[in-house]
């Protein structure tokens, strides 16, 4: 045991207890030990290494630094036995008393409880960890610099480290680390002033910078306006060549819209005189239907006066000459209408070749009229919104037509269908006519 030299007190440790403490079972007294220097020999396995584990646990040395992963770790065990639940180390000191002479003692003792934790005794008082700790250094036993023990690879471990390292060992160990907390202080405030005196040599240079960049924006701002004054003269420039341009593109498309019209107007009136062709067959097919009806009507009171003449033969007979003109008269009527659905026909045929016609004149001057718009389009022809819409509905109104005519005309063509339907009808009942005629004159 040593003392630093700033001290006056002296100690030495005088005996220990060690009780189930690691390799030692039950109670052992090692004492007295009276010299200024001991050494321990022994055999391997005796007990060396563990007798001074006791030592360093008595001083407070965490259980890891002791070659033991916890306190319950240190505490005898053998194999086959049953282990202890306590242990303990007592460490008996000898002090000198104010003439420096040996005589005062002062035993402390650390004791692993049942639970697994730590207890701490000075005489047979039980104390805190703090207080333990405190008397020992009173003794000049520093347990957190561990001034006073030096573990088996130790002195390797010192020789190897590091500058840094190495510094803090000694400060440890002297005890400056005590004022360590000062020193980091101090130092904080210095980097605090450092950094305040950078701050503001960086805040001149700042607005000394920012002085240059004032300068060199008002002559970039001067220059900016300069420029933007001359963009706006080209730019008023550039609007009036664009507007002459637009008007001269503006007077073609009119031009072009103008002869455009006129063509759909021509074509309209082509429309406009095959609706009337239409109309005209229609009031014929009209008449036509109307004649039907007649004949139905005469057919109808045929059959009537064949009913008759079945009752009266006489009267049949006389009746036989009228309902023979009247038959003439139907086959003549029949003839006619075959006559004239041969001429409807006819006039049919050359409605759907004028239809074909108009059909491919409109094709012509739609495929004329993109034509006439690409070329403008080369020319930068820039045709207004509302031009644009006049002329898609003349557009509109052009096919709109020409899908009524063919209606139309779809119309006729049913109309003609029914028409021979009725021919054949009336053909029928003539024949049934002929036959009643037959079988009224027998």
């Amino acid at each position: 045991m040593g003392s630093t030299p700033s001290t006056k007190k002296m100690v030495r440790l005088k005996s220990m207890e060690l009780t189930n403490f690691k390799s030692y079972k039950g109670t052992h007294n090692i004492g007295s030990l009276d010299s200024n220097f001991i050494s321990i020999i022994g055999t391997n396995g005796s007990g060396k290494s563990n007798c001074m584990d006791a030592i360093s646990f008595g001083f407070g040395v965490h259980a890891r630094d002791l070659r033991g992963g916890s306190l319950k770790d240190l505490i005898y065990y053998r194999e086959g036995q049953e282990r202890p639940t306590t242990a303990s180390v007592s460490l008996r000191f000898e002090t000198d008393d104010e003439t420096n002479e040996l005589g005062s003692e002062k035993v402390f003792t650390r004791r692993i409880n049942a639970n697994g934790s730590s207890s701490y005794m000075i005489g047979g008082d039980t104390v805190a960890k703090q207080r333990y700790a405190d008397e020992l250094e009173e003794l000049n036993i520093y347990v957190k610099s561990r001034n006073f023990l030096v573990f088996q690879g130790d002195i390797t471990s010192i020789a190897s480290k590091e500058t840094t390292e190495l510094t803090k060992f000694f400060e440890r160990i002297s005890g400056s680390v005590e004022y360590k907390a000062d020193y980091d202080n101090l130092k904080a405030q210095k980097a605090v002033a450092e950094r305040d005196l950078n701050d503001v040599v960086q805040r001149r240079k700042a607005i000394s910078q920012e002085k240059k960049m004032a300068e060199r924006q008002k002559q970039e701002a001067d220059h900016y306006h300069e420029k933007r004054k001359r963009l706006a003269e080209e730019k008023t420039q550039l609007t009036l060549w664009k507007l002459h341009h637009n008007r001269q593109e503006y007077q073609n498309a009119v031009t072009d819209v103008s002869k455009c019209t006129k063509k759909v107007d021509a074509v309209q009136l082509k429309i406009d005189a095959a609706t009337a062709d239409i109309e005209t067959q229609t009031r014929e097919i009209g008449k036509h239907k109307k004649q039907l009806r007649n004949c139905k009507k005469q057919v109808s009171s045929l059959v009537k006066s064949q009913r008759k003449l079945r009752l009266n033969l006489s009267e049949a007979k006389k009746f036989q000459k009228a309902l023979s003109k009247d038959l003439a008269a139907d086959e003549s009527l029949q003839e006619q209408l075959e006559a004239k659905i041969k001429k409807q026909e006819k006039k049919l045929k050359k409605l759907r070749q004028h239809l074909s016609t108009v059909e491919e004149e409109q094709t012509e001057l739609d495929a004329t009229i993109l034509s006439d718009i690409q070329d403008a389009g080369r020319t930068k022809l820039d045709l207004s919104a509302e031009q644009l819409h006049e002329y898609g509905k003349l557009k509109a109104l052009s096919t709109e037509k020409a899908a009524g005519l063919m209606q139309k005309l779809n119309v006729v063509e049913e109309r003609l269908a029914h028409l021979r339907a009725k021919k054949v009808e009336v053909r029928k009942r003539s024949c049934k006519t002929c036959m009643l005629l037959v079988c009224a004159c027998f």
